[in-house]
């Protein structure tokens, strides 16, 4: 619509209806000619109404106006409440679509298998047919390659004569004895003998018969050393304990419990107690782990929560941190209360340099020695693959983008060498297990 032209509209009732002009012309008698005054009052009279009609026209035509820039005012109004409308219709749905994809992905890890090999985290290709293909066995498969038998030469022999019963060595029928011939028929069974005992020791004593002046009467040998004094625990059983707990990661019951089906019996208290009292003589040893991992160029950190029953005036609750520092030589446990960046930061010191794998923890990028530069984090490939399985599990569209990305993190992680990296070194299988039985030191404020 023009801004000169307006449209047809219908007069309010108010304004009344229009009046009606009389096509009538007043002429004198007899065909003469009116009067000119009486023609300029009928001319004056139509003058003033069409004068009336014209400033009500006008009247009207205002209000129309007005009305039109209310409408055209209403109209703009209403069209920009729709476009926003629209776009909180489009960032509704979008948010929708981000929620389901969050929802997906937090089922899968409740309900979902926990595996990220790609077996069981790739989708099945709905046009391919399986059902005529035959499954894998398990096990070893026909034609690959064995491992071939364990060689065990490194193993004491204990030799054992096997011969034949006296009744077995002279013919059955004539009775004639056998001739021995030189040469055995030799084979191997291997075996394991664990036995408990007792030490029984013999102390010799010694009397002085020269009457000299402040020495003693009576000299009696030492007893053979022990690890914990006035024990009767000897050496062999406390490696036994200490091998089973933090190595082989058993239950200390069940350690007792195998010690009784060999025939000892120990309380639990006493081993308990023995425990505590051998822990400063491990302290100088975690030092030394502690000076000699500080000193490594490479290192695989990770922090997990630990429940420490010890209440404490400074902490609310019982969840501590347990944070592992690996390197290729040695492993060092840390237990502290806190979660935040001066742990690592004081078991590094300030003179620690080289690459620290770590997941995306906040806590490591605040360390004073990473914003020196004199250490470089270097990121998990795990931690980034899990973003890609994500998205793969909440947005079916994008599985071809995803498993290409996860694809490309797998070739850079064998590119680093984390494929060839022995599994105890991972700090999740050193935190998985110290969770069992952990060796730590507590390094926070006791």
């Amino acid at each position: 619509m023009d801004a000169d032209s307006y449209p047809l509209v219908v007069l309010p009732p108010e304004q009344g209806s229009l009046l009606s002009v009389s096509p009538v012309v007043v002429v004198g008698p007899e065909g003469s000619l009116p009067d000119l005054p009486v023609v300029l009052l009928w001319l004056w009279r139509r003058f003033c109404k069409l004068s009336v009609l014209f400033f009500a026209l006008c009247l009207v035509c205002r209000s129309l106006r007005r009305q039109i820039v209310e409408l055209r005012q209403q109209a703009n109004y209403w069209k920009a409440q729709h476009e926003r409308a629209v776009q909180r219709e489009a960032q509704a749905k979008e948010k929708i679509e981000l929620l389901e994809g969050e929802l997906r992905e937090l089922k899968r890890r409740v309900y979902g298998r926990k595996s990220e090999t790609s077996s069981t985290t790739q989708p099945a290709n709905p046009n391919q047919n399986n059902d005529n293909q035959p499954r894998r066995k398990r096990g070893q498969q026909p034609g690959g390659r064995g491992h071939g038998r364990r060689n065990h030469e490194h193993l004491p022999t204990t030799d054992e004569i096997c011969d034949l019963p006296d009744t077995q060595k002279s013919c059955c029928q004539c009775g004639e004895p056998l001739e021995a011939i030189p040469g055995t028929a030799d084979g191997d069974i291997l075996e394991i003998d664990v036995r408990a005992h007792r030490r029984r020791y013999h102390r010799k004593r010694y009397r002085c018969r020269c009457g000299c002046a402040n020495q003693p009467i009576l000299v009696t040998a030492p007893p053979p050393d022990k690890l914990i004094p006035k024990n009767n625990i000897g050496l062999s059983v406390w490696a036994f304990i200490l091998q089973h707990k933090f190595q082989f990661f058993q239950p200390l019951h069940r350690t007792l419990a195998e010690l009784r089906g060999h025939g000892l019996s120990l309380p639990a208290g006493t081993i308990t107690d023995g425990l505590q009292r051998l822990v400063p003589l491990f302290e100088p040893l975690y030092a030394g782990l502690v000076e000699h991992n500080r000193v490594q160029e490479h290192w695989h950190c990770d922090e997990t929560r630990w429940l420490v029953f010890e209440k404490r005036a400074d902490k609310a609750g019982f969840a501590w941190m347990l944070w592992v520092f690996a390197a290729k030589k040695s492993i060092v446990f840390v237990l502290d209360p806190t979660r935040s960046h001066d742990v690592p930061e004081k078991h590094f010191g300030k003179d620690a340099e080289g690459i620290a794998n770590v997941d995306r923890y906040s806590a490591y990028k605040a360390m004073a020695q990473v914003k020196a530069g004199q250490i470089t984090l270097a990121f998990c490939w795990a931690h980034v693959r899990r973003d890609f399985l994500a998205i793969l599990t909440g947005w079916s569209e994008l599985n071809d983008w995803a498993w290409s990305r996860i694809n490309r993190c797998v070739l850079r992680s064998k590119r680093c060498g984390n494929a060839a990296k022995p599994s105890w070194l991972s700090p999740r299988f050193v935190c998985r297990n110290a969770r069992r039985s952990p060796v730590c030191k507590s390094t926070g404020p006791a």
